[in-house]
């Protein structure tokens, strides 16, 4: 009977070990990803501060790494397809800052 206590009492030890220890990592997993997203949000927070919501095509140039008007006119032509989100006030253009950074990340090479 002794025998049988003392194995529960290290089965029960070692359960609980394990549990303190997928707790733990479950807290750290859960700050990493809440780190990532601020992270992620204080980038696209400082994108805005420097150049606004909207940006002239000079600025979406710079942001696409486009030279030629040419391509940003073809880039327009493909809006909204290509997901690049665009205002024309005459013949201004604006861009929306989040969605050319989008454009990019779905134009990764791989």
């Amino acid at each position: 009977m002794e025998i049988i206590l003392k194995l529960g009492d290290e089965i029960s030890s070692y359960l609980k070990a394990l549990i303190s220890q997928a707790v733990e990592e479950s807290l750290k997993k859960n700050q990493l990803n809440q780190q990532l997203s601020e992270a992620e949000h204080s980038k696209e927070a400082a994108v805005v501060e420097k150049y606004g919501k909207w940006v002239g095509t000079e600025e979406a140039q710079e942001i696409l790494g486009v030279r030629s008007k040419s391509k940003m006119q073809m880039l327009r032509d493909q809006s909204p397809d290509n997901g690049i989100i665009l205002s024309k006030n005459g013949r201004c253009y604006r861009y929306l800052t989040k969605s050319l950074h989008d454009f990019l990340e779905r134009n990764i090479v791989k």
